[in-house]
């Protein structure tokens, strides 16, 4: 009897629950497995239940594919995401699940797998790595392709793409591989570290355009010859072309050289040479400048007296060359012209004479001197070298008294001789007829009835007697 009672209120008090329970909605999900007050129970879209009902988070169709709980909405307000909820007698409620598809993000080379679940409809944003560093390697993010075809657009570390289907992600990276490149300086016997910078070889290639010559503190650094620390080699052209594998070094090595500034007459050049070594300096021994003209006296630094000289190198050094002046001083006259050359400040004395003969009749006598152009004193002159280009002296020509007498005198002493020394003339009855007979009928020639002499012409040739026509 007891048995009877307990079995009617049983059945009682689950007719009165039926009667009060709520209800649950499944979207899109048709059933899942659940609990209800910790009992494993399907639920199904439009079950009537009460108490306290636990749904899972995520349910998977394929591995790629789940719906993840979203939460419980009740007259389309969510009112919690949690996987159970309280839910009372005659409470309607629906239990809504997201649609996700899992995307793949891999690098081509397997170093970098990621896997992100996006909700279906929405565009998924995704943060690729642009750089993987590892010990003294870096991959660089050279191009992104969805499912291996498509080309991504990569717009600061990140990329889109339209969730439908599960998809991947391929990554492409070029690989650079760390180079230090240490300037070493060779100084003497020593070396040293000038400066070291990292560059980075992309798929282990490298090229390296090293300065051939460097200036520092006043000396000069010279590109000598280089060195490969590490796996790979070397290739020379008008570059350096590394090719590596791993981590290297490459070392270059710069010899240091000394400048030697040399000033001479031809003007200033600079040598370089390396500490310890033996050079060869020479100046110009002699240089003409116009009228001037410089000749080599020695060295202000150095006590070598020969304009060739050996010097072993120590560092930097500046040789100059000493010379004596010598300048052409012009001494113009109207005999000539004459040209000497004096030493800078060396005095001489310019010594003109007073006449100078022309002809026989004239002379010339010194009136002015001149001086580079400037009318100068009276004679000796005392002139120092460099000072003074040129002499002129200027002379005046006048008739010559004496030798104007002398020659009237000689003129009146041969008129007089020539007087004395002409024959008398002859009577008019001893004169020669004017015309002799010539024998053989030959035509009469002409006589001079002076002197006797055969003439042909109107003036006898003998005397100068002039004929009757």
């Amino acid at each position: 009897m007891r048995a009877i009672i307990a079995l009617t209120a049983l059945l009682l008090l689950l007719f009165v629950q039926a009667s009060y329970a709520g209800r649950i909605d499944l979207e899109p999900l048709g059933e899942v497995a659940g609990t209800v007050d910790g009992v494993v129970t399907p639920i199904r879209s439009g079950s009537e239940l009460s108490g306290r009902v636990c749904v899972p988070k995520e349910v998977y169709s394929t591995p790629e594919t789940r719906y993840r709980l979203y939460g419980w909405i009740e007259k389309g307000r969510l009112i919690s995401t949690e996987p159970c909820l309280e839910i009372g007698p005659r409470q309607n409620v629906t239990v809504r699940y997201l649609r996700e598809h899992l995307v793949t993000v891999f690098s081509d080379d397997g170093s970098y797998v990621r896997q992100v679940w996006a909700e279906e409809g929405k565009p998924a944003e995704l943060e690729v790595p642009l750089k993987m560093e590892g010990e003294g390697v870096q991959l660089r993010l050279k191009r992104a392709l969805l499912d291996g075809r498509l080309p991504l657009q990569i717009v600061e570390g990140k990329v889109v793409v339209g969730v439908s289907r599960p998809l991947t992600v391929q990554l492409a990276y070029t690989k650079y591989v760390r180079v230090n490149v240490t300037k070493v300086a060779l100084d003497g016997e020593g070396r040293s570290v000038i400066r070291s910078e990292v560059l980075w070889a992309e798929e282990g290639a490298l090229k390296v355009e090293p300065e051939k010559q460097i200036e520092m503190d006043g000396k000069t650094l010279q590109l000598e010859g280089y060195e490969l620390v590490g796996e790979g080699s070397v290739s020379e052209s008008r570059s350096l072309v590394l090719k590596v594998d791993s981590p290297s070094t490459l070392l270059l090595y710069y010899r240091v050289l000394y400048p030697i500034v040399i000033s001479d007459a031809s003007g200033t050049r600079t040598i370089y040479a390396r500490k310890g070594e033996t050079v060869v300096v020479s100046a110009a021994e002699r240089v003409k400048i116009g009228p001037t003209e410089l000749a080599f006296a020695g060295w202000e630094e150095i006590p070598a007296l020969t304009p060739k000289v050996e010097l072993r190198v120590n560092g930097s050094a500046t040789l100059t060359a000493v010379y004596r002046k010598f300048c052409d001083l012009t001494v113009q006259t109207p005999l000539g012209t004459q040209t000497r050359s004096l030493e800078e400040g060396q005095a001489t004395t310019i010594a003109l004479p007073q006449e100078l003969p022309a002809t026989p009749f004239t002379k010339r006598t010194l009136k002015e001197i001149y001086v580079d152009g400037v009318k100068n004193g009276p004679l000796p002159l005392v002139v120092r070298g460099c000072s003074v280009r040129e002499v002129t002296a200027v002379y005046e020509v006048s008739y010559d008294p004496v030798q104007i007498g002398l020659l009237v005198g000689g003129i009146v002493g041969l008129a007089a001789g020539y007087a004395i020394l002409r024959k008398p003339e002859k009577r008019e009855s001893e004169r020669a007829p004017l015309y002799k007979p010539i024998a053989n009928g030959a035509s009469p020639a002409t006589v001079c009835p002076n002197c006797g002499s055969s003439v042909d012409d109107v003036f006898c040739p003998s005397c100068g007697t002039k004929l009757p026509k």
